[in-house]
């Protein structure tokens, strides 16, 4: 990683001082201790004007960190931050006289107060997405959020856990996961009514969709208290975004039962929905579902086959259902990971009027009207007087186009 350093000491009126930020511990104005590592920048104090207290400051300066990192990176070794205090607004200047970082930086505080600035009602319920595999992906909004309530009730806390420390945010947990989210939500339930802010949150994406949490909204909301849900990370929306116009509408069926005689079932209803279909699956399951959607839905139908989304080994792959066994197969790498499968809808039907005009039009190549018509009547089933009159507007139609 490319060096950085940052002020200890802020100061517009007698010049900047600079001092490279050491490995230890920083105080901020509030008198609290916050550890930075060597190779961090410290933006304790471009923080603290944000935040109340240090566990509020630590997300912010994780934030910035990350995205300061990137940005240093594209100026080359050397690199520095300064960031100075010109009264309520906090600016940064690029030592290396570039108004590119400056830019960058100033904005990413403003975003900051967007977030903070905002009304954080007490006895709520806060819905939040996290990353579904990259933790740059988490919001400022979440971010604050996330240091702002005082406790978290998460489908698994240890693996929430993981995710927030690099953030810097810990805080008491509540477990809620599938097998006891109705019992869990009484205790949420109690902690709310006392005035406690409370987040929920999966294990990746968004909270309810396909995790659990959407019993606990729903208790929640029965009880008389706020929900406030706070948009972020999804792997349905992510794999729709990079799909493609054959996709139009959808309709989210998630993941298919484990046993094939259900699974074939569910499908079966599903032959003839009109919009796009997406799924979830795990690795173990991903060529023996795919099968069962060539077999359900037959193979022209494109398949979007998206693995692993917004981690290092992402990929996207489009075919048709008759080649996604196959393909998977053909690479076991390609059976690794979370997916997400978006099947194309059933083709729309042929209007009842023009089911026939093919056949139609074969006969009256030979035949009369009325001729065409029985035929057709006979070896369709359709009944002879609507055929008639269909027959008889393919010849007009025929005779109009030879003048």
């Amino acid at each position: 990683m490319h060096e950085a350093r940052a002020l200890s000491r802020i100061d517009t009126r007698g010049g900047i001082g600079e001092a490279p930020a050491l490995s230890g511990p920083h105080f901020d104005e509030h008198e609290r201790t916050a550890f930075i590592e060597h190779d961090e920048i410290d933006l304790a104090t471009a923080a603290c004007h944000v935040a109340r207290d240090a566990a509020h400051a630590l997300p912010l300066q994780e934030l910035e960190r990350m995205r300061l990192e990137n940005i240093a990176e594209r100026f080359g070794q050397g690199a520095s931050i300064k960031v100075v205090d010109v009264g309520p607004q906090l600016h940064a200047a690029g030592a290396w006289q570039n108004d590119d970082l400056s830019f960058h930086v100033a904005l990413m505080l403003q975003i900051s107060d967007l977030a903070t600035g905002q009304h954080y009602p007490t006895g709520a319920l806060y819905v939040v997405a996290t990353p579904i595999g990259n933790a740059a992906d988490i919001t400022v909004r979440a971010l604050h959020v996330l240091g702002l309530v005082d406790r978290i009730a998460a489908e698994d806390t240890r693996n929430t856990a993981q995710l927030l420390a690099r953030y810097g945010i810990s805080k008491p947990w509540i477990a809620v996961h599938e097998h006891n989210e109705r019992s869990a939500a009484e205790r949420v339930i109690g902690h709310l009514k006392n005035g406690e802010r409370i987040a929920c949150v999966s294990d990746a994406g968004t909270p309810g969709i396909s995790d659990p949490g959407a019993r606990l909204v729903d208790a929640v909301r029965d009880a008389g208290l706020p929900v406030v849900p706070l948009p972020g990370a999804s792997a349905l929306v992510t794999a729709l975004s990079a799909a493609g116009a054959w996709v139009g509408g959808f309709s989210f069926v998630g993941f298919l039962p484990s046993k094939s005689k259900q699974r074939a079932t569910q499908l079966r209803s599903l032959v003839n929905h009109p919009m796009a279909l997406v799924f979830y699956e795990a690795p173990h399951r991903i060529v023996e579902t795919t099968r069962a959607l060539a077999e359900a839905f037959g193979g022209e139908r494109q398949l979007l086959i998206a693995r692993e989304l917004t981690k290092l080994h992402e990929s996207l792959h489009r075919c048709t259902l008759a080649e996604g066994p196959a393909w998977l197969e053909a690479d076991a790498n390609r059976q690794r990971g979370e997916f997400v499968l978006v099947v194309e809808g059933a083709p729309e039907a042929q209007d009842a009027d023009d089911a026939h005009d093919a056949l139609l039009a074969t006969l009256l190549e030979e035949l009369s009207v009325k001729s065409a018509a029985r035929i057709a009547a006979t070896l369709t089933g359709a009944s002879r007087n609507a055929l008639y009159e269909r027959a008889l507007k393919l010849a007009k139609r025929d005779e109009s186009e030879e003048e």
